[in-house]
């Protein structure tokens, strides 16, 4: 036997070794599951918590920017609407006939005095939005995909009337 075939062998006998795996048991190996799969995870929840958030840019944003206050109120209707069927759709995924509250606080969130910062928050929402709406089709039920995708064209015309 060469030097280099008896290094291969104790190489690849060491590799084996730390690996754990031993060749010459003859234990069979048990596993035994105790719990149950987790569900599948949904992406509803965090779309709820963004959407509250981005209506409350709105809002702040209505009452800061007097320049663009019809724009922004026009905007603000659609996103209240999205999160309504959002929270309602969350509600009937946990077996709830409706969701706990639809009212979203106006407080606590500030958008900048400057009404082109102000276009430019709104903007950062909706694209945020539309990315997150689109991501979240690919995992989801037929019924919210539909939801999600209806949302993510929404926005898209959003990011189109905000340019």
């Amino acid at each position: 036997m060469t030097r280099r075939a008896l290094l291969g062998a104790a190489g690849g006998a060491a590799l084996l070794a730390v690996a754990g795996c031993n060749p010459f048991s003859s234990a069979g190996k048990t596993l035994t599951v105790t719990e149950e799969a987790p569900p599948p995870t949904t992406p509803l929840l965090g779309l709820v918590f963004k959407t509250k958030l981005h209506v409350q840019h709105l809002q702040a944003a209505i009452r800061v920017d007097k320049r663009d206050r019809a724009l922004l109120t026009i905007l603000l209707s659609d996103r209240q609407a999205h999160l309504a069927a959002l929270q309602t759709e969350y509600a009937r995924s946990i077996g709830r006939a409706t969701p706990q509250s639809t009212a979203v606080p106006t407080t606590g969130v500030t958008v900048p005095s400057d009404p082109d910062e102000v276009m430019g928050v709104i903007r950062g929402d909706a694209g945020q939005a539309q990315n997150m709406f689109t991501d979240a089709m690919s995992t989801a039920p037929r019924y919210q995909a539909e939801l999600f995708a209806s949302i993510a064209a929404c926005m898209a015309t959003h990011r189109a009337v905000l340019a």
